[in-house]
């Protein structure tokens, strides 16, 4: 097929481009654009261009499955026939610990990892405890992304959120909206973390 090439994500669920514009997806959304095709499933990046986004039998980590967004996508992921998906529970792998995620990803060795692991909270937590906020989120993400790294994992799909986008952002959002003015003060911390 002319114009279809592979890549290795990342692919956000939140974004990516079609039509020559930015258009921001939210994660119910995404999956309207993907189909399946060859054994396999292709996400329509242009008119003209898709990208193979993940293989039915891709053994799939995703971290932090029993939240929010990581629940929706377990779901989606199962309703879709995908069985290889790797979940586990925050009290046998906690992700800030360094050792212990790289040492699971050495183990494991997913072909994608899906990052929708976060500590989250409401306006109260997120004043209350910005360090913490901060430090766990950075640390979760940069566990994951280096361990991928290590193990030479090379398909990893990072989840950002809306707010990292000025509190006072235009509607709707576009991507080069990312850092052009201050942040929502309630949830700075998550937000620099997301960044």
């Amino acid at each position: 097929m002319t114009g279809v090439q592979t890549c290795a994500l990342p692919i956000s669920f939140r974004k990516f481009v079609q039509s020559k514009k930015n258009i921001r997806m939210e994660t119910k959304n995404f999956f309207k654009k993907i189909s399946w095709r060859d054994g396999q499933w292709w996400i329509k990046k242009f008119k003209f261009l898709e990208i193979r986004l993940i293989k039915k039998k891709s053994k799939i980590f995703l971290a932090g499955h029993n939240g929010l967004v990581g629940s929706s996508i377990f779901i989606k992921l199962k309703l879709l026939g995908f069985e290889n998906i790797i979940t586990i529970n925050k009290k046998k792998l906690n992700l800030i610990n360094q050792r212990d995620v790289f040492a699971f990803l050495k183990k494991t060795k997913p072909d994608i990892v899906i990052n929708a692991a976060a500590r989250v909270g409401g306006i109260h937590a997120n004043n209350k405890y910005r360090a913490e906020f901060i430090y766990e989120n950075l640390s979760i993400q940069n566990n994951i992304i280096h361990g991928c790294f290590l193990n030479k994992i090379k398909n990893l799909i990072f989840l950002g959120s809306s707010c990292v986008y000025p509190k006072n952002c235009k509607q709707p959002i576009k991507e080069e909206y990312l850092l052009t003015g201050p942040l929502e003060k309630t949830n700075e911390s998550y937000s620099i973390a997301k960044i």
